[in-house]
């Protein structure tokens, strides 16, 4: 009788150090999904509030002045990587600034469209693209 008491507390030892460990790691994968989201969020988040902020400034702005590329800058949330690139070949032609901030699960751009001079205004923005 004492033999299958003591086996029996050994299988019931075993049994809650496995129970253990399945809750451990199952815990510990969702702590990492959860961290994983909340990355990404704040790359949406930052692509969302920087189109809102750059908006808000060309709102902002009373009719006759226009928001500068020099101004824009102060206005970007994050760390995006920054692309330009011309409209087209023509010297007369724009450019594009492509802002990209690459989160975990997805990719969000903003795009603005600059006129052509030496410190360009903005004409239109796009954004934020999810990709």
């Amino acid at each position: 009788m004492e033999e299958k008491n003591a086996v029996d507390e050994t299988k019931k030892g075993k049994s809650s150090s496995t129970t253990l460990i399945v809750r451990i790691l199952i815990f510990g994968g969702l702590g990492v999904l959860l961290v994983l989201a909340i990355l990404d969020y704040r790359m949406k988040h930052s692509a969302q509030s920087t189109a809102d902020a750059i908006q808000g400034a060309m709102k902002a702005k009373p009719v006759t002045d226009d928001l500068k590329m020099s101004e824009v800058p102060a206005l970007i949330l994050g760390s995006p990587v920054i692309e330009s690139a011309p409209l087209s070949e023509s010297a007369d032609a724009g450019s594009r600034q492509t802002m990209t901030w690459n989160g975990i699960f997805r990719t969000y751009r903003v795009n603005l469209v600059y006129t052509p001079g030496d410190d360009p205004i903005v004409e239109t923005i796009d954004g934020p693209v999810m990709e």
